[in-house]
């Protein structure tokens, strides 16, 4: 039904290119589960969060989880979801640190290294992490990357932002 030349409701097919991705690492024990609205909103519940993540994290978190389930219609935001969750992990850093925006990425990786003395994975990922935004905040080009990798980068992100603020 319209009103005049514009729709009344909106219709929004599948985009192809996430339905047809498996939103999880599939092997020989494990196979794929499809990226549907259901699947990315159950494996979105299973992602870490903590009661004492600032609010302005959790935001940018919930962001990218709404971003991610709005990919299901169209790709590209993938990519955005991505972006936001890293960007969580900065502000996650930013926060427990109180550091204003002359405080590099690196230097904030190090003192959460000096300070709290995680495991060495938590280091390695949280440098992966800075490596993945700076090519999103300047980006060459537009990043596509397969379904697959998004959702494990926003999983991380959640995983990195619970290491920051753990359960009190």
């Amino acid at each position: 039904m319209t009103f005049g030349p514009h729709p009344t409701a909106w219709t929004f097919a599948l985009d192809k290119r996430s339905t047809h991705s498996s939103i999880v690492v599939t092997g020989n024990e494990s196979g794929p589960i499809f990226m549907t609205p259901e699947t990315v909103s159950v494996h979105a519940q299973t992602f870490p969060r903590t009661t004492s993540t600032p609010a302005n994290v959790a935001a940018l978190l919930q962001l990218s989880v709404d971003l991610l389930e709005t990919s299901v219609i169209h790709y590209e935001f993938a990519a955005l979801a991505m972006e936001k969750s890293l960007q969580a992990v900065e502000a996650a850093l930013r926060h427990r640190f109180t550091a204003g925006k002359n405080t590099t990425y690196s230097q904030l990786i190090a003192r959460f290294q000096r300070e709290t003395d995680p495991e060495s994975d938590v280091v390695e990922t949280l440098t992966f992490a800075r490596e993945l935004r700076n090519m999103a905040a300047h980006p060459v080009t537009a990043p596509a990357f397969p379904i697959v990798v998004t959702v494990s980068s926003v999983r991380r992100s959640h995983d990195l932002v619970a290491e920051i603020f753990p359960e009190l």
